[in-house]
């Protein structure tokens, strides 16, 4: 068998979430949670379940705590998948910081420069606020190593979480 590696995708385009978008958004969350709900003590149906459970819970969570936060779908800007939601990117901007809420990627497009382009657009963004961009990862989160290559650092962390920080002075 051949490897042929996928091209990095870096022309996307980013458009609000709709209520139309609660299948996509629960289909990204599961999809990304396979990992670590492979874990539990559960068959699949109590597995898709309890992770269906959890999707309703953060989304409340989300809507309660980050009511004025930018829901962004991501999805690919040209070829022939076009318009395809690949991800997802909640944001809430604030006036000394924007905090990165939730950001996702189908398992099939990450490792494709999808989650890079993102948080550099971000990331821009602060440098010319000259604000900090904040966000937590769960500590066996893969995706930290991606906030460590981009310049976050830790500037906290518990049992579970770590809670980076981006700034353009460290730059």
């Amino acid at each position: 068998m051949i490897d042929i590696a996928q091209p990095d995708i870096t022309d996307l385009t980013l458009r609000s979430a709709v209520s139309e978008d609660e299948g996509f958004l629960l289909h990204l969350y599961l999809a990304t949670r396979t990992t670590e709900s492979q874990a539990w003590s559960v068959d699949a149906i109590q597995r898709d379940l309890l992770l269906q459970m959890q999707f309703r819970a953060r989304k409340l969570t989300y809507e309660s705590e980050y009511a004025d936060a930018e829901d962004a779908i991501i999805c690919l800007g040209t070829g022939p998948e076009a318009g395809t939601p690949v991800g997802r990117h909640l944001v809430a901007r604030r006036q000394a910081e924007i905090l990165g809420v939730d950001l996702a990627i189908l398992p099939k497009y990450q490792g494709r420069g999808i989650g890079t382009r993102v948080l550099q657009d971000i990331q821009r963004q602060c440098a010319a606020d000259r604000i900090p961009f904040r966000l937590q990862v769960l500590q066996t989160n893969p995706a930290s190593r991606l906030y460590t290559r981009l310049g976050f650092k830790v500037v906290s962390q518990d049992s579970v979480y770590l809670q980076m920080e981006w700034n353009s002075d460290w730059v």
